[in-house]
């Protein structure tokens, strides 16, 4: 039985210490069929900077990402 788990994350930015998470989605294959596909769409922790041009590859703005639900 082969089992794999794929995710991506979209963040606010590319340094780690700095930026935020605001998306994180995958998927999990259990003998070459997905099983269950996530979206989860989170708001940044509140100290995250924010680059404007990481926002344009997810396709969002500051202002929508806020609005997401915090992340537990």
């Amino acid at each position: 039985m082969t089992k794999l788990f794929f995710f991506d994350l979209e963040t606010t930015g590319v340094m780690f210490w700095k930026n935020g998470i605001h998306q994180i989605s995958g998927c999990i294959v259990i003998d070459n069929e997905v099983k269950e596909n996530f979206n989860f769409k989170v708001a940044p922790h509140e100290k995250a900077i924010i680059d404007p041009e990481a926002l344009k590859v997810g396709n969002v703005t500051e202002e929508q990402i806020k609005a997401y639900p915090p992340m537990h």
